[in-house]
């Protein structure tokens, strides 16, 4: 309805998502890559507002519906797919854990170069909170671990994060191109 102008591009030279949004009271930029050697997924976000503001990122899980046989059966009940999921937070990390029939999964994010405090609203979701200012920059780091790849998932989530915020967003984009210049140089296409 407010929207003044939008933009979304996929690079795919460089592996890189960007989206510009504009509004009469805000305006939001965002780029999001993920790195092959560190695996994160890194989400750079700029935001500007008329006014101070506080901005929140939540980390959410609702659970799964399950599709199979969706054009022939529909199950009407809602609650399917939402237990054994557990929010919690880790100092500036908010870690949200399912357990599915077989295995496990834990889904990690911190927000990292900007003043932030991350805090669990409910066993389905965790916020982080950014006090008010009227232009704001910070990075979201965010990695998944199953039980299928490791014994402690939560324990390799913190350890990806902590590897990730030491190293430093310009050092993980600046990897993160490189592997994509090797990758196309590879390729031979131009």
């Amino acid at each position: 309805l407010y929207q003044k102008d939008f933009n979304g591009r996929l690079d795919l030279a460089g592996g890189t998502a960007r989206l510009e949004a504009c509004t009469p009271f805000s305006k939001v930029r965002a780029s999001a890559f993920v790195t092959a050697s560190s695996p994160v997924l890194a989400l750079e976000i700029e935001a500007e507002s008329a006014e101070a503001t506080e901005l929140q990122v939540t980390l959410e899980r609702w659970g799964s519906r399950t599709f199979a046989h969706w054009m022939g059966v529909v199950n009407g009940d809602a609650s399917i797919g939402l237990d054994g999921t557990q929010t919690s937070v880790d100092g500036n990390t908010i870690l949200i854990r399912q357990e599915l029939r077989n295995l496990h999964f834990v889904v990690g994010a911190r927000l990292v170069d900007g003043d932030s405090k991350a805090r669990r609203l409910h066993q389905r979701a965790g916020r982080f909170e950014c006090p008010g200012g009227r232009k704001k920059r910070f990075t979201v780091l965010l990695t998944v671990v199953t039980s299928e790849n490791v014994d402690d998932p939560e324990g390799k989530v913190l350890a990806i994060l902590n590897r990730a915020e030491v190293a430093g967003t310009a050092a993980i984009r600046a990897e993160h191109e490189a592997e994509w210049r090797a990758f196309w140089d590879a390729a031979f296409v131009d």
